[in-house]
């Protein structure tokens, strides 16, 4: 072992080998689990390659990020921003990943189409009450 790679305690003055101690304590080697700024739990097996996000330094101005989450995935070392919808994620229905994390770098179109698309919202985050057609029995 390189000398320079040991540290002194500072209390102790004796060297100390971390991956030795690493090794000794039992600990775990990779995080499974890690949470967001608000709590939300990104569990490894069900959002690989996702990592919390530091909390914004400027307030969130789209409706969306009240029903989804920010989270960075991350592509060949560079973390990308990714909105994570939270009726999907939390529901019984087991979708396809990408079906209800999708990219938000730039603007969130993807997700407000989301949305859209599959909760019943507008552009604008109204919820839109379908009209069910009505079926004239008189016809049969």
């Amino acid at each position: 072992m390189d000398p320079s790679d040991v540290t002194i305690s500072s209390l102790t003055s004796e060297p100390e080998d971390l991956t030795v101690m690493h090794t000794q304590s039992g600990l775990p080697t990779e995080h499974t689990t890690r949470r967001t700024t608000d709590g939300f739990l990104i569990e490894a097996n069900r959002l690989p390659y996702c990592i919390p996000l530091p909390a914004s330094i400027k307030p969130s101005r789209s409706w969306v990020w009240d029903h989804g989450i920010a989270l960075g995935r991350t592509y060949s070392g560079e973390i990308i921003r990714h909105w994570l919808c939270k009726t999907c994620y939390n529901g019984t229905i087991r979708h396809p990943l990408t079906h209800y994390l999708l990219p938000a770098a730039e603007n969130t179109t993807k997700a407000i189409n989301h949305l859209q698309q599959r909760h019943g919202f507008d552009r604008q985050g109204n919820t839109v009450v379908k009209k069910r057609k009505r079926h004239d029995l008189s016809d049969a």
